[in-house]
C-alpha cells in the first residue's frame, strides 16, 4: 500500500523493493500461523482440557508482557530509518538493547524468589512455580528476537528479519512441540522453546560488537533518551492491549473454568488469522511513513490511509463471515472433538475480527504520525472497559461466555478509537469505502456460505470438511475480491497498480 517512489520497470510484472518486501513478509506471517496453528493443535492433544488451558494462558502472558520488547523495537525501527550515519545507527542499536532486555531480566529475577507464591497469584495454583519461571525465560527469549528483527528492519535488511522471526517463533518451536508435546511438561516444552529463540543471540551479539566499535562517541544517553522520550509512552500502550487480551484467561478460573481459558486462548489465535496477508503491511508501514512525513507527502498519506481503512472493513468482513460460519468445523479439524464445547465462546471472540485488524493496520499508522502515544490512551479506555465488563458479565454468572463478550466489547472500542483519530486528524473520506456495493457483497458471500454449508456431509471426517470449508472460503474470496476490482475499489487498483506494469511505465 505504502509504495517505494516512482521508478522505471523492465517488464509486466516489476514489483516496487517496498512491495516484495511485503510479500516476503506476508508469506512469512502465513508460514508462522500454520506453524502456530500445529503447535497448537499437538498440544491440544496431548494434554487435557484443563492443562491446555495453563499452556493458553501462559503464552498469552508471554505475548502479554513481551509486548514492552515489540515497543522498544518499533521505537528503534523508527529511529533507525532516519538516522543520518552508521554510528548513529550503533548508538540506537545499544541504547534500544538496554530498553528492551533490562526489564526481562529483573522480571524473571524476581519470580526466581518466590516462584510458588508468585504462580498462586498469576496461574491460581502454587504447584506451577516451574511453569511461571519458564514463561519469564520465554519473555527473555522473545526480547532478544525482538530486538534483532527491529533492528534488521530499520536498517532495512527486512529478508533477515523475516528468516530469524520464522526460525525462532515459526519452525523452531514446531520442532519443540513436535518431539516433546507427549511429556506434557508446560515447563519443559517453554524452556525448550526460550533455548531455541535464544539462538538469535548469535547475530545479534555479532551486531553488537560492531556497535561498540563503531558507535558514535559520548552519544549513548542522548540516544537512549530519544528513544525512551518517544518509546516510554507507549509501553504502558502495548501492556494495555497485553492485558485486554489476558483479562479473559486470567479471570477464566475465577468466573468459570481454566478450560474456559483455553477455549478463548483458541478463540484469540483464530482472531489472529485474520491478520495473515495483512500483517506485514504493519511491519514495514511504520519506517516508511516516517520516511515519508519528514518528506511532507501528507496528501499521498491521507490517500493511502483512506485505503487501508477500506480494506480493513472489505476484508475483515469477509473473513469473519467465514470463521463465524465454519467456527465448529475448524475447532473439531484443528483442537478434536474435545473441545467442540467451546465453540460459542470463539465465535463471539472473533466477532470482534473487523475492529482487531483495524487497529493492528492502523497502531503502526499511529505510532508514525503521532509523536504522542496516541494508541496507549486509546488502549488505556479499551482495557477499562474490558475489565468492567469482565466483571459485571462474570459476577453475573455468564463464566466464560461472559469473558468472551467482554474481550469483544473491548476491541471494538479500539478498533473505532483509531479509526476516528485518523479520520479526524487526516480528514479521511468515506467515497474509499464503498459502504452500498461492499455491504450487498458481504450479504451475498454469507448467502452462498450459508448454502454451502447445507452441501456438507454430516458424516465427512474432520479434515475433509475442513478442506471443503477451504475450498468454500477461497472461491467465494476470490469472486469477492474481483467483485469489488468491479466496482473500481481503490485499494485493490492500487496493489495492483504496484505489481503489474507495461514496460517503461512509472509506479
Amino acid at each position: 500500500m505504502i509504495a517505494e517512489e516512482a521508478h522505471l520497470t523492465r517488464g509486466w510484472f516489476r514489483p516496487s523493493p517496498f512491495v516484495l518486501d511485503l510479500v516476503n513478509t506476508a508469506i512469512t506471517s502465513l508460514l508462522m500461523m500454520a506453524a502456530l496453528v500445529l503447535v497448537t493443535r499437538w498440544l491440544a492433544v496431548a494434554f487435557s482440557t484443563e492443562e491446555f488451558g495453563v499452556y493458553g494462558f501462559s503464552r498469552r502472558l508471554v505475548s502479554s508482557i513481551a509486548i514492552y520488547s515489540l515497543v522498544a523495537g518499533m521505537t528503534v525501527t523508527r529511529y533507525l530509518a532516519i538516522s543520518k550515519s552508521l554510528a548513529q545507527r550503533y548508538t540506537y542499536l545499544l541504547a534500544a538493547t538496554l530498553f528492551a532486555v533490562l526489564p526481562a531480566l529483573l522480571l524473571l529475577g524476581l519470580a526466581s524468589i518466590a516462584p510458588a507464591f508468585w504462580a498462586r497469584v498469576v496461574f491460581h495454583d502454587a504447584s506451577l512455580g516451574a511453569a511461571l519461571l519458564s514463561t519469564l525465560l520465554l519473555v527473555l527469549s522473545t526480547a532478544t528476537v525482538n530486538l534483532l528483527c527491529a533492528y534488521y528492519r530499520g536498517a532495512g535488511r527486512v529478508r533477515h528479519a523475516n528468516y530469524w522471526q520464522l526460525w525462532a517463533v515459526g519452525v523452531g518451536p514446531l520442532v519443540i512441540a513436535f518431539f516433546w508435546a507427549y511429556t506434557r511438561s508446560l515447563a519443559l516444552i517453554n524452556t525448550l522453546t526460550a533455548a531455541v529463540m535464544f539462538l538469535s543471540l548469535i547475530p545479534l551479539g555479532a551486531e553488537l560488537v560492531r556497535a561498540l566499535a563503531g558507535r558514535e562517541s559520548g552519544k549513548f544517553r542522548i540516544r537512549l533518551g530519544e528513544l525512551l522520550q518517544y518509546g516510554l509512552p507507549r509501553v504502558p500502550g502495548g501492556f494495555f492491549f497485553g492485558g485486554m487480551m489476558a483479562v479473559g484467561p486470567f479471570f477464566a478460573p475465577r468466573f468459570g473454568t481454566m478450560t474456559d481459558a483455553g477455549f478463548l486462548v483458541a478463540g484469540q489465535l483464530l482472531l489472529r488469522t485474520v491478520e495473515l496477508g495483512t500483517s506485514a503491511f504493519g511491519v514495514l508501514a511504520l519506517p516508511r511513513i516516517a520516511e515519508l512525513q519528514a518528506k511532507g507527502r501528507q496528501a499521498f498519506i491521507r490517500d493511502r490511509v483512506e485505503d487501508v481503512v477500506a480494506m480493513t472493513c472489505h476484508l475483515g468482513s469477509f473473513a469473519t463471515l467465514q470463521l463465524l460460519l465454519w467456527t465448529d468445523v475448524i475447532v473439531r479439524a484443528w483442537l478434536g472433538e474435545r473441545y467442540l464445547p467451546g465453540t460459542p465462546i470463539i465465535r463471539i471472540v472473533l466477532v470482534a475480527a473487523v475492529p482487531y485488524l483495524g487497529y493492528t493496520l492502523l497502531r503502526a499508522v499511529i505510532d508514525a504520525l503521532e509523536e504522542r502515544a496516541m494508541n496507549t490512551r486509546n488502549m488505556l479506555w479499551a482495557l477499562c472497559i474490558t475489565l468492567a465488563a469482565s466483571v459485571v458479565l462474570g459476577l453475573a454468572g455468564l463464566g466464560g461466555l461472559g469473558l468472551a463478550i467482554a474481550g469483544t466489547l473491548g476491541l471494538f472500542v479500539l478498533g473505532v478509537l483509531s479509526v476516528w483519530h485518523l479520520w479526524r486528524s487526516l480528514g479521511l473520506s468515506r467515497d474509499a469505502l464503498l459502504i452500498g456495493p461492499s455491504l450487498a457483497l458481504t450479504a451475498l458471500v454469507g448467502a452462498a456460505t450459508v448454502g454451502s454449508r447445507m452441501l456438507l456431509p454430516p458424516t465427512w471426517p474432520p479434515l475433509g470438511s475442513l478442506a471443503f470449508a477451504g475450498g468454500v472460503a477461497g472461491t467465494l474470496g476470490v469472486l469477492y475480491l474481483l467483485s469489488l476490482r468491479h466496482f473500481g475499489t481503490r485499494w485493490i487498483r492500487e496493489l495492483e497498480g504496484r505489481l503489474v506494469r507495461p514496460p517503461g511505465a512509472k509506479a
